[in-house]
């Protein structure tokens, strides 16, 4: 009802939307199979990138206030963006293992681009059980990143797979080829193999 400092959330604009931001998580914390309530929101207010992420210790995803003010809830960005976060709560079920950080940088990028292609893929199936229309995944990528980003051959440096990779994975599952996929199914880059 408050949100930190005694403002009332009627009269906080960036706490109204993260409010919004329930139904649709509920919607895919079901299609996951998690109890109802089971993750909560946060808010990350004092943050310069458009993020979300999972918290996975308070049992919450948390939001910055960028990607609250630019995606309304009812956005394919959003329920694309709370459906990956949801794939990563559903790795961290079937696999606790926690991450080596004695491991090189390069070798947990290479790592961590295979979880997070896998993520999208769990996205892409929670969307269909949770009802969302078929092309959602795919519409949610093209939100997030400019047109520009998926023309880009350079393999990605970073944790995540390129955006050229991730919407290249997107439309393979749309066509049926993954009705599964599992994280075995993904290169270093997080290209769905075969």
């Amino acid at each position: 009802g408050r949100f930190g400092g005694g403002i009332p959330m009627e009269e906080d604009p960036v706490c109204l939307t993260a409010v919004t931001y329930f139904a649709p998580l509920r919607a895919l914390e079901a299609a996951a199979g998690f109890q109802p309530g089971a993750w909560g929101l946060a808010i990350q207010r004092f943050a310069s990138m458009e993020n979300v992420y999972l918290a996975e210790g308070a049992r919450a995803l948390v939001i910055t206030a960028p990607f609250l003010a630019r995606y309304s809830a009812s956005s394919a960005a959003t329920i694309f963006t709370l459906a990956h976060e949801m794939g990563h709560a559903i790795q961290r079920r079937e696999d606790p293992t926690p991450w080596d950080p004695s491991e090189p940088e390069d070798a947990q990028n290479r790592r961590s681009r295979r979880l997070e292609a896998h993520a999208d893929a769990l996205a892409f199936g929670l969307l269909a059980r949770a009802g969302y229309p078929a092309g959602l995944h795919e519409q949610g990528l093209r939100e997030i990143f400019p047109a520009a980003a998926f023309l880009d051959e350079r393999p990605s440096a970073t944790p995540h797979p390129s955006p050229r990779v991730r919407l290249h994975n997107a439309l393979r599952l749309a066509k049926g080829a993954y009705p599964s996929p599992r994280l075995e199914d993904f290169d270093e880059d997080g290209r769905l193999m075969n």
